[in-house]
């Protein structure tokens, strides 16, 4: 069911990054995009962003029950800009 997909991961991404702000949207913006959007936003410092995001789509990818049909899940950076690195 979407639903305990969708709080297994939010509890997921809350005890991999602390602070973190988790959305959902239900706006199909194009014809093949899924019905419900989860976007996680996360609040670490950018090296710190690179390694625990990196770890949490590994473990996305691989569970079985993630329905890409159904939901699209996208990390987003939104810590502290001067933490960059260009």
């Amino acid at each position: 069911m979407l639903q305990d997909f969708i709080t297994r991961v939010s509890e997921k991404a809350e005890e991999m990054f602390p602070e973190v702000s988790i959305s959902l949207d239900t706006v199909r913006y194009d014809d093949w995009d899924p019905p419900v959007r989860m976007l996680i936003h996360i609040t670490q410092d950018w090296d710190e962003y690179k390694q625990s995001s990196k770890a949490f789509r590994h473990w996305l990818a691989y569970l079985p029950e993630y329905e890409r049909d159904h939901i699209f899940i996208m990390s987003m950076w939104a810590g502290p800009i001067e933490t960059a690195r260009q």
